[in-house]
């Protein structure tokens, strides 16, 4: 197996220095930015941070344009304003969906409609978009099903319908230990599967984050560990997924979080 080149991603929420990110995200080895955008830039100084950022990276390092609610699948009309104010800005790349519908009031009481309006409203984005689409998604939707209409049967898998629709997923499969049950490769081995079958990519995100009181929040971030054990584990899954036909990379939630995380070998 040919050995990976590390292709990593980062959220970010949050303002830092424009010329200080950019640097930062060489020295990482960052090469996609997902960047929180508004629904509108009214109001707010986003948009010249954005150009700031834009302008440091000079085209070293992608740009993509974070948004998502699963309140959008209420209110579309927000997510479709949300696309236009970004593609207006001619400022990014690609445009990544963090619509996560499993956290819309539905999802457990009537899950089939959640579902067909979020794959309705994935879709109309996709085709308004000139921009490349990701979308991310969590380690299980391979297990959900796709609801049939009357007269059609059932579409298949969740997971499936996504990535018959966007070229790239990032999967959230947020776990400290690298292998074994329950871990980040394990996680995430069906959706880079099916990623690798349909010729899409898939990237594997990890969380940096503070998540308590989560009952499993231990297990779940690098938060308060040492960085190099982050760096230790980024490395690992890079070895063990990066040969993979659709491997994407990895995708760290989020910048904060990372360098926040101590250089000390003693975890908080």
């Amino acid at each position: 197996m040919r050995q990976p080149t590390p292709a990593r991603a980062v959220w970010v929420w949050d303002e830092p220095v424009p010329g200080e990110l950019a640097a930062w995200a060489q020295a990482a080895g960052v090469l996609d930015l997902f960047v929180a955008t508004p629904v509108r830039w009214g109001g707010t100084s986003r948009l010249s941070w954005v150009r700031d950022v834009h302008a440091h990276l000079g085209g070293r390092v992608g740009l993509q344009a974070l948004g998502g609610d699963p309140g959008w699948l209420d209110e579309p009309g927000e997510a479709r304003t949300w696309l236009q104010t970004a593609q207006a800005a001619a400022l990014f790349d690609g445009v990544h969906l963090d619509l996560e519908p499993w956290g819309h009031p539905g999802w457990d009481h009537d899950r089939e409609d959640v579902v067909r309006r979020y794959l309705g409203l994935l879709e109309e984005l996709v085709t308004a978009s000139v921009l490349p689409v990701e979308v991310d998604v969590s380690f299980w939707l391979h297990q959900v099903e796709v609801p049939a209409e009357p007269g059609v049967p059932g579409r298949g898998r969740l997971l499936d319908a996504v990535l018959d629709l966007v070229p790239t997923v990032t999967v959230l499969a947020y776990r400290r230990a690298v292998t074994g049950p329950d871990s980040i490769t394990e996680l995430a081995r069906p959706t880079v599967v099916a990623s690798r079958e349909r010729g899409r990519r898939c990237r594997v995100g990890l969380e940096t984050r503070d998540l308590r009181p989560h009952p499993v929040a231990d297990k779940q971030t690098f938060f308060g560990r040492p960085r190099a054990e982050l760096d230790a584990a980024m490395g690992e899954v890079e070895t063990l997924l990066g040969g993979w036909s659709g491997w994407g990379g990895l995708a760290v939630h989020d910048r904060a979080g990372w360098v926040a995380l101590p250089a000390d070998r003693t975890p908080q």
